[in-house]
């Protein structure tokens, strides 16, 4: 039984490798919301994980402002989440603590529940990075009656004054290599 001659591609089998380790690089690929980011009094890791993304409280101003006050802390005594709802949930350290839940891509941003341990109360929230920010809105039942934080990407070489940044040993972050 004669099969005809046999016809060999290695063009369109290099192609379609090509294409296919793109669409493997395309998926492996760094989200932008993944990484280290802060504002004027504190710095958050966001790294995803299965599919969630995880909004951890990275760095701490000390001393912080407590309701108003600033309050001095140290390892061996640590900034508590003291104004959480849950009485059960008042002694674990902010520092390391995971924000979010049940946090998901969504199109082009990432949706689920932020906890503020500044009012100790849970939102509903949307982030993504914008012009290289990061933006976080926080809101009860709808978007356009919330609050937007902006964090920038995390500089180690900034100064906070008297205060100092301290960081969660959880996670390796980046380290200032300016020398003065």
């Amino acid at each position: 039984m004669n099969q005809g001659p046999t016809v060999s591609y290695p063009r369109l089998k290099v192609l379609l490798t090509v294409c296919l380790l793109c669409g493997l690089a395309a998926r492996l690929a760094a989200d932008p919301v993944q990484g280290w980011w802060q504002s004027a009094d504190s710095v958050l890791y966001v790294h995803i994980d299965d599919g969630q993304a995880h909004i951890v409280a990275a760095g701490i101003l000390n001393p912080a402002l407590v309701r108003g006050e600033p309050v001095s802390w140290s390892a061996a005594q640590p900034l508590l989440d003291g104004g959480n709802s849950q009485p059960e949930l008042r002694t674990r350290p902010l520092l390391g603590l995971d924000l979010a839940e049940n946090y998901t891509r969504q199109k082009k941003r990432w949706q689920g529940n932020l906890y503020d341990p500044r009012s100790g109360r849970q939102f509903q929230s949307h982030m993504s990075v914008v012009e290289g920010d990061l933006s976080i809105r926080a809101y009860v039942g709808t978007p356009m009656f919330g609050q937007t934080r902006i964090f920038q990407p995390y500089d180690p070489c900034r100064t906070y004054g008297d205060s100092r940044m301290v960081l969660w040993a959880g996670a390796t972050a980046p380290v200032c290599l300016q020398t003065n």
